[in-house]
């Protein structure tokens, strides 16, 4: 039985863009990895009410480094030209992208899931943008119980192709996953079956049993009967008064 997949990673599925120079500004969008359950509906949504404004509260506070870097950013921009701006613009949606992505494939994967990495790519403006990223993603070694791991494989299929445009290493996980999956079943088919064999066997064991038992007691049953009517037909002292004389027999024949 296979108890494991190993570890597989989720990479962005779009091409990186160009580096830039770089230089020492904070990462854009690091804070959005709290607010992942905003952007994917998770394998199982926890209760909102206090928890939910509490993420709300994470998630406005993470987007200070996006909004830190790019204020301070923003009155150098005056000197960049066009096409660097288009370089910004260009990161920005990729980052964006990345992190959507990332965030689909950790949301959905759970426990079975890392959470994501990312690589950076330096704006003209001196902003760092995520521009390719990865989940590690693994499933639970439990040789011992085929129906947990059918469970964790699916969940990590569903996690493989969570993202919205899943890339092609996406779909080889989710292949992967799959396969553990049937090969789950299969084992989980034949435990089944070696239990129902078992079953039977014990049914028909104890069915012998009863059997054995019953004929053991019609057995003592038939010995106390013949014992009985063996002791009412022994010779005594009233059967023998009663019984016919020597040489009666033959003058009655005569």
């Amino acid at each position: 039985m296979i108890s494991s997949i190993g570890v597989n990673t989720f990479p962005s599925n779009a091409n990186t863009v160009s580096p830039f120079a770089t230089s020492g500004r904070e990462a854009v969008g690091l804070e959005n990895l709290e607010a992942k359950d905003d952007l994917f509906s998770p394998v199982e949504e926890p209760p909102k009410k206090e928890a939910a404004l509490n993420d709300d509260k994470k998630e406005r506070v993470g987007d200070e480094p996006r909004r830190q870097g790019e204020q301070q950013a923003g009155s150098e921009q005056d000197d960049l030209d066009e096409s660097e701006l288009a370089q910004i613009r260009e990161l920005r949606a990729r980052d964006a992208e990345v992190r959507a992505h990332e965030a689909a494939h950790a949301s959905v994967g759970g426990q079975y899931a890392g959470a994501p990495s990312y690589s950076y790519e330096t704006g003209p403006n001196g902003v760092k943008y995520a521009v390719g990223g990865e989940v590690s993603i693994s499933l639970p070694a439990n040789a011992d119980n085929p129906l947990q791991t059918i469970q964790a494989a699916e969940q990590v299929r569903r996690a493989a192709l969570a993202p919205a445009d899943p890339s092609g290493q996406d779909r080889r996980v989710a292949a992967s996953a799959a396969r553990v999956a049937i090969s789950a079943r299969a084992e989980l088919r034949a435990q089944q079956a070696e239990e129902r064999r078992l079953a039977a066997a014990e049914k028909a064991e104890a069915k012998s049993e009863r059997e054995l038992a019953e004929a053991q007691r019609k057995s003592r049953i038939e010995s106390v009967r013949s014992s009985n009517f063996l002791s009412s037909n022994l010779s005594t002292p009233e059967n023998v008064s009663g019984a016919n004389a020597p040489g009666q027999v033959l003058d009655q024949i005569v």
